[in-house]
């Protein structure tokens, strides 16, 4: 959801948006230019007028909190694929990347508690901001939280479809990691939105690559899982959809 917002804010708040994603695309976490130092210095901005008016700008320091903790939980994953790749006698490499890693889920956790804390209930945050509380959750493993702010997101009126559809893939996920059953009724109900909603190709994307990867892991026919992972490329070349953060695993991976 972090790309989305570039196109939707005016000022600082518009441009580290846009630099954020761009980074992030390209897997550019750390350094000067950073998506990381992007969003140090967009949480230094909004905490310092969040501390000159607190009455009108907690809505924007959780807003802040919130997108940081989930590109810190991008970051987090990208360390994690970076490990994967590093080789047995690189052991410098892999601390430095195992280092990188568990340092951001922290900081995404944290950041994740702060917004809990502002917001003082989960019914007084957005649907973008749960989903994103949702992906911190699962990433430390607390399965049953992570479906409980997401069932809150669910429940809102007038979701649009995009947002749905990932909710839903989240919501599959965290089924999955609940009970070791496939979602089946959570993809049908995709499936019924996708067919009577105007949904982004990439969010469809998404929502494919989640789906046959819970199929890999459950154990399901082989075809099945190669038709939904066929699916996912072939709409990704048709509107020939860039490499996004997504395509490290973020919304995929199970």
């Amino acid at each position: 959801m972090l790309e989305d917002t570039a196109n939707t804010q005016s000022g600082p708040a518009a441009v580290n948006d846009r630099f954020i994603a761009e980074a992030a695309k390209d897997g550019d976490f750390w350094g000067d230019n950073g998506a990381l130092a992007w969003e140090k210095t967009r949480l230094y901005e909004t905490e310092t007028q969040y501390e000159k008016d607190r009455r009108n700008k907690t809505g924007d320091m959780i807003e802040t909190l919130s997108k940081a903790s989930k590109t810190y939980c991008l970051a987090a994953l990208y360390a994690a694929d970076q490990l994967n790749l590093c080789r047995p006698k690189e052991l410098k490499k892999k601390l430095r990347w195992l280092t990188r890693k568990y340092w951001c889920l922290i900081v995404a956790r944290w950041l994740a508690h702060k917004v809990g804390v502002l917001s003082g209930s989960d019914k007084n945050m957005t649907a973008d901001q749960l989903g994103i509380r949702a992906d911190v959750l699962y990433l430390w493993r607390r399965y049953y939280s992570a479906g409980d702010c997401l069932e809150v997101a669910l429940l809102r009126n007038g979701l649009p479809p995009d947002t749905r559809v990932e909710l839903l893939a989240q919501m599959a996920k965290v089924t999955w990691r609940q009970n070791g059953k496939i979602p089946e009724q959570i993809f049908v109900d995709v499936e019924r939105i996708i067919l009577d909603n105007e949904v982004s190709p990439r969010v469809i994307v998404r929502f494919l690559r989640t789906k046959a990867k819970i199929l890999e892991k459950a154990g399901a026919p082989s075809h099945l899982t190669n038709q939904t992972a066929i699916r996912a490329a072939q709409i990704a070349t048709q509107h020939n959809l860039p490499k996004e953060v997504g395509d490290w695993g973020h919304r995929a991976r199970v």
